[in-house]
């Protein structure tokens, strides 16, 4: 979050400027904008009505991934389709799967794939 520190610069509106963060889902971006209340930016990937298993990232989006300085997904193959995007942008920014803060006893397991988990956090 170096970029977001102010360096007394009044020229550098940059250091001013709130982080970005991007969400998945309306839920965690209600969750993330709760718990950062004004001192973030945060955006929703993901619109109403929209089913994130089956969600396909567009140029636009990976663009708002990317340029974001931090990402706040649902993890547990939920956004199972964004996956390799997540695993690539870990590399260069904080990438947070919800579902890994959730401990594995709370989870649900999954009757469809042995081994898994239910997603729906």
């Amino acid at each position: 979050m170096l970029a977001c520190q102010n360096t007394g610069s009044p020229q550098n509106t940059d250091a001013l400027a709130k982080p970005r963060i991007v969400c998945t889902t309306g839920m965690l971006g209600d969750m993330v904008k709760h718990l950062m209340g004004d001192s973030a930016e945060v955006e929703v990937l993901m619109g109403p009505g929209v089913d994130p298993h089956l969600y396909k990232a567009t140029q636009g989006d990976i663009q708002r991934l990317s340029q974001a300085q931090a990402i706040v997904y649902n993890g547990l193959h939920l956004e199972g389709k964004m996956g390799s995007i997540f695993e690539k942008l870990k590399h260069q920014k904080a990438v947070i799967a919800a579902g890994d803060m959730v401990s594995p006893q709370r989870l649900i397991n999954s009757t469809d794939f042995a081994g898994a988990h239910d997603p729906h956090i």
